[in-house]
């Protein structure tokens, strides 16, 4: 059973590091394969921690694959939120970081299946938890590390193919170049309304992305991920 496992959530992180959609493909069809395999060895096994913790993740893997994209975003900020707590201990902090892997894995999954939703009833950026302003806003450390998320992917699944489109493969030009878009549509906005609060943070948020991003954008997808990964890291590291 651990060998199996092992090679699960190895094959897992290999599709998570993979930037290509197309790619994706063959490495998820032999995680089902696994996965498979996992739950006759599960049902057959003798109970031990190993195989209490393995059936534990493909119990919350059913779970998720019923929920609605807005369920499965709403969740995905919570376990974002929580491996940021720094009172939880590495036993949670562990678990929500596996959760948050197989949300991800989930929205990956459905993506390659290319299903037609809804019009998104939220835009990507709520759905990934990005909020200003003065009602639902985050803080500065916590706006950042959603918009470095959003541009390393994976992304939430919503809306349907065609909307999925317009923000491109993880860590490539087309996704920042959107996120940007959808940002200083959001700013205009903002200014018409007098939405101060709102303003300004999407403002700065601009113009850290830009002074971030801008001379990184001929990078490949993969050295793009790697430098968000040590973004991610930097601003996770600050007190």
């Amino acid at each position: 059973m651990k060998d199996l496992t092992d090679k699960y959530f190895n094959l897992l992180d290999q599709i998570l590091n993979e930037p290509s959609n197309e790619a994706r493909i063959p490495l998820v069809r032999e995680l089902d394969n696994i996965h498979a395999e996992i739950k006759i060895l599960i049902s057959n096994e003798q109970e031990n921690e190993t195989r209490l913790s393995t059936e534990e993740h493909f119990k919350f893997i059913q779970i998720i694959e019923k929920y609605d994209g807005d369920k499965l975003s709403n969740f995905f900020c919570i376990l974002t939120e929580r491996i940021l707590d720094n009172k939880r201990s590495q036993e949670e902090l562990k678990i929500a970081n596996t959760r948050i892997e197989l949300i991800k894995l989930e929205w990956i999954k459905r993506r390659k299946e290319g299903i037609y939703l809804h019009k998104p009833q939220k835009g990507l950026l709520s759905a990934m938890g990005y909020h200003v302003g003065e009602t639902n806003g985050l803080k500065e450390k916590y706006r950042r590390l959603r918009l470095l998320s959003l541009l390393r992917g994976p992304i939430p699944y919503i809306g349907g193919p065609d909307y999925m489109e317009q923000w491109g493969d993880d860590g490539a030009a087309k996704r920042y170049n959107k996120l940007i878009n959808v940002l200083n549509n959001l700013l205009f906005k903002a200014k018409n309304f007098g939405w101060l609060k709102a303003e300004n943070e999407w403002g700065m948020d601009i113009n850290w992305l830009e002074k971030k991003f801008s001379d990184k954008l001929s990078l490949n997808q993969k050295e793009m991920i790697a430098y968000i990964d040590e973004l991610i890291q930097e601003i996770k590291d600050k007190d």
